[in-house]
């Protein structure tokens, strides 16, 4: 889905004075805004967005650092300057039916804004499948992935805020983070295990000291390049595993990099999880075997990938 960063803008200002700067003007409506947004953004990222974009485009509009999934409801364009004066947009919020959506938390990399990690992850069509929220919090300090220290009360805030908004019925939160933001995964989940229905980590260098029996399924990948976090994470993984955890586990070609390979098997992951899909099939570590969920014991239980789909096996096994 292409993205379009605009700002609002004052009603002070004239359009024309707007254009005149190299602004295209426009308007946000929507059944949950009142009269409109008005908003700007810049001509050359207009022209950019025009390339690939027209009326009835469903596009993810960046509004000062906000996500709106919005569709091109109109565009003005000035045929005789050949230049489009103004685009509106109709914004859609999220789904929230009856209180049934669920919460699913997003960690960026070290020190990303909360609007980066959403446009680098792309789980919006995920979100939109199974009516999820997605968080993803600007967290910004050294030690900000240790929730003992003041991220987990904040988070815990956030998420108490968007229940009371949107007045939703009690559910267990989704985790899922890259490097420092897949060390504020797997410590948030051992924070509060209990809140917590699946998470999981790419390049992850801090796990838990302790392990807790829990019915959390869990996805590790790391880049096999990328030494000590490998290292980290097998012997994590393999504990994880004997205390009865449900660990899916994949190696990377490179390094430190999310790739868009990591991001596809945790999007099919995730979606077979809130799909309610049962085991079909277990992978063994290293060698890729295959076996079906009827012969789950010819694999070791430190060595098990449950697979859930055919296409999470094909991306598994890839």
């Amino acid at each position: 889905m292409n993205t379009l960063k605009a700002e609002k803008r004052s009603m002070d200002v004239k359009a024309k004075r707007l254009r005149r700067e190299g602004y295209v003007t426009g308007n946000v409506f929507g059944r949950e805004i009142e009269g409109s947004i008005p908003v700007k953004m810049g001509k050359r990222d207009v022209e950019r967005f025009m390339k690939t974009c027209t009326k009835g485009s469903q596009v993810m509009l960046d509004l000062e650092g906000q996500m709106m999934d919005v569709l091109v409801k109109e565009i003005d364009f000035d045929s005789m300057k050949n230049q489009v004066d103004e685009i509106d947009f109709h914004f859609t919020p999220p789904p929230v039916n009856n209180g049934t959506a669920r919460i699913m938390v997003l960690f960026g990399g070290r020190n990303w804004p909360g609007n980066k990690t959403l446009q680098t992850y792309r789980f919006d069509s995920l979100a939109r499948k199974h009516n999820l929220i997605l968080l993803s919090p600007s967290f910004r300090d050294r030690n900000y992935w240790d929730p003992e220290q003041w991220s987990g009360k904040t988070l815990k805030r956030a998420v108490a805020e968007l229940v009371k908004q949107y007045h939703l019925k009690p559910h267990k939160l989704y985790f899922y983070g890259y490097s420092a933001g897949g060390q504020c995964s797997a410590l948030f989940y051992a924070w509060m295990s209990g809140q917590v229905a699946a998470w999981g980590s790419h390049a992850c260098g801090v796990y838990p000291p302790e392990i807790r029996v829990s019915s959390a399924p869990a996805l590790l990948t790391c880049g096999l390049e990328d030494a000590e976090r490998l290292a980290i994470s097998r012997f994590f993984l393999y504990r994880y595993r004997e205390h009865g955890g449900k660990l899916i586990w994949k190696i990377y070609p490179g390094g430190h990099e999310l790739t868009r390979e990591v991001l596809a098997l945790a999007r099919t992951w995730f979606d077979d999880l809130l799909s309610n899909k049962v085991i079909r099939s277990y992978g063994e570590d290293d060698t890729g075997r295959i076996v079906p969920a009827s012969a789950e014991k010819s694999i070791e239980a430190e060595f098990r990938n449950p697979l859930y789909s055919t296409e999470l096996q094909e991306l598994w096994n890839k």
